[in-house]
């Protein structure tokens, strides 16, 4: 019995797509996500005389505690080797002219576990405040000299996808004070540790600059993607990580940095960032913030999208990626929670106009739906990938784009787990100004089949003909499964599509579910076959459909077949698939039809 859902369409083949050095050029020009405007929901000014602890709390020691607060006796310095025990003394932080003054000192302090060279405070807002998504940003001054390692950055409220890194770190701002010239940005996901991954990127001042000066460190963080800024330049933009549960499993994408994160403030002395601290450095060390900012999208322009990740474009474009190459005239749009590209001169390559959406983990041997809606003012083809950051494509289609808002679907079984964007190129192919629109993009793993016995490893059960009757025209053949697979042989047809038919009722069907049907299907000679989903009835009309009527143009080969629908009528539990082999635009004539692998499944 072949697999059910195995690779449909083309794939499995690494297709590399570009060996150009402008194709990689043109990737690093993906326009960023949409700017928002921002509103200010947190601040501290620093304006008082003491530390505001109603906003920040702090760390103690020189060891990392677990989340009982218990000490974890192997992970010193911690878990960085860094070399200070935290403390809330007045002399290690306090406020100076409106500026937070965090200070490292060389002092020697001891614990039941050891003995310190010096103290230093890390405050941090956990349980008092938090915040997912927004834009965080501060200004501060930091010290320079070997050792000292300030830090302005976030960790997770709540460790919901395990302890670190699972959970995710965003690092907005991290220094070496031996190398004063530049300033990190940085995060942190994986699993459980060992499992760790990080990416990042180090900003480098322009020439006379320095983190000794006053700069403005912040990040955007929308949902699937973080920027990273210096005094409001761009440097950094990721959107590309994973989370592992404690099976090794991934957590949906954009986990970790779906959760609230709350703020830290710290200088750090030594450990493993920095070098470890010796005579010219300069103690004590000084880190200075004139303040710390949180915001959230204003309610114009940041919305929550009606579907995780935006992928209904209720957003606009937040989290998508648009591009136009420079030897195009176009423009990417979302208008009426559809994107809209308009397209005056398509450019010579396929991907000269591309819409991107990134950071799509996909596990290996699973089976996914690929599914949207698309339509163009013109008729034009449009190519449609996933593919990875190596541009190798694991789903590869053309398609036909005509004016009627027609749904495509795909379904594709991945050969390795892969980070990959879905890329939509609508370079090259067209011609004059024309329009481009697109929504309801679906990427998601297929759930359990609703039908029984789809593979016909049981024979026919569960599967019923209908020969016809005296009203339709009675079909005249049998019905058995040959080699795994159902063969309907038909002698006669009778005088309508549904006479003979083969159907399975029992089905379920959800109130404003997406469900796709997925077969097999061939035929000793070409013909065509109907499939309806419905609901049957005792009286006439006998039968109410709940979609469109699918045709399929079967031949001698085995094809697979699939589409998508939505449910809009009332919840259904004894709903009713039925494949129509009759008398459909005059074809009647005797043949066998081959069915295998049939699949419902819901959305």
């Amino acid at each position: 019995m072949k697999k059910l859902l195995t690779f449909l369409l083309c794939l499995l083949i690494s297709i590399p797509t570009l060996t150009s050095a402008s194709r990689a050029e043109s990737q690093i020009n993906v326009q960023a996500a949409n700017s928002s405007e921002w509103n200010l929901v947190w601040s501290d000014e620093f304006n008082g005389n003491e530390i505001d602890r109603t906003k920040w709390t702090y760390d103690f020691g020189n060891y990392l505690v677990d989340e009982n607060g218990n000490v974890i006796t192997d992970a010193p310095g911690w878990g960085n080797n860094e070399e200070q025990y935290y403390t809330d003394a007045p002399g290690n932080s306090y406020i100076n002219n409106g500026n937070l003054v965090i200070e490292a000192k060389q002092e020697q302090i001891s614990d039941e576990y050891g003995t310190y060279d010096y103290t230093s405070a890390k405050l941090k807002t956990k349980g008092l405040f938090g915040q997912k998504y927004g834009k965080f940003e501060a200004r501060i001054k930091s010290p320079k000299g070997n050792g000292l390692w300030p830090a302005f950055w976030l960790l997770p409220t709540d460790n919901v996808y395990g302890s670190w890194p699972a959970s995710g770190e965003i690092d907005i701002m991290e220094a070496s004070g031996g190398k004063p010239h530049e300033a990190s940005g940085t995060i942190h996901y994986g699993g459980l540790w060992p499992i760790r991954e990080y990416t990042g990127k180090a900003y480098h001042f322009p020439e006379g600059g320095a983190i000794t000066d006053f700069h403005t460190y912040s990040v955007e963080w929308e949902p699937g993607e973080i920027r990273w800024y210096v005094d409001g330049n761009l440097y950094q933009t990721l959107n590309n990580w994973f989370s592992l549960n404690p099976a090794e499993e991934l957590n949906p994408f954009p986990a970790p940095f779906d959760q609230e994160f709350y703020i830290i403030l710290n200088l750090a002395v030594g450990g493993q960032f920095t070098e470890n601290p010796d005579d010219p450095t300069a103690f004590p060390g000084k880190m200075e913030i004139d303040y710390v900012r949180v915001y959230e999208a204003n309610d114009e322009n940041g919305c929550i999208p009606t579907v995780d990740r935006n992928f209904d474009f209720s957003c606009g474009l937040s989290d998508w990626s648009p591009y136009v190459h420079h030897d195009t005239v176009a423009q990417i749009l979302a208008e009426n929670e559809e994107a809209n590209v308009v397209i005056s001169e398509q450019g010579n390559e396929e991907w000269s106009v591309i819409l991107e959406k990134r950071g799509l983990n996909l596990q290996q041997d699973l089976d996914y739906l690929v599914s949207f809606d698309a339509r163009s003012t013109i008729d034009r083809d449009m190519v449609v990938s996933i593919e990875n950051s190596q541009y190798n494509r694991y789903l590869s289609e053309t398609i036909n784009l005509s004016s009627n808002m027609n749904n495509y679907s795909f379904q594709m079984t991945m050969p390795q787990s892969d980070a990959v964007s879905l890329k939509l190129l609508m370079g090259k192919y067209g011609a004059g100004a024309h329009n481009i629109f697109i929504d309801n993009v679906v990427i998601e793993p297929i759930g359990e089949n609703l039908l029984k016995n789809g593979d016909f490893a049981t024979n026919d059960h569960f599967w019923t003909a209908w020969w016809g009757d005296q009203w339709t025209g009675v079909a005249e053949g049998n019905k058995s499964v040959v080699n795994g697979e159902l063969a309907i042989e038909m002698q006669t047809v009778g005088n309508v599509a549904y006479s003979p038919q083969v159907y399975q009722n029992g089905i379920e069907f959800n109130n404003g579910k997406l469900y796709t049907v997925t077969f097999d299907a061939r035929s000793d000679t070409p013909r065509k076959m109907n499939v309806n989903i419905g609901k049957e009835l005792t009286t006439d009309p006998w039968f109410i459909p709940y979609a469109n009527t699918e045709i399929f143009d079967l031949t001698t080969d085995m094809q697979t077949f699939t589409y998508s629908f939505q449910m809009t009528e009332q919840t259904y539990t004894n709903g009713k698939i039925v494949f129509e082999l009759g008398n459909i635009e005059g074809g009647n004539a005797a043949t066998t039809v081959y069915i295998d692998n049939v699949s419902i499944v819901q959305h």
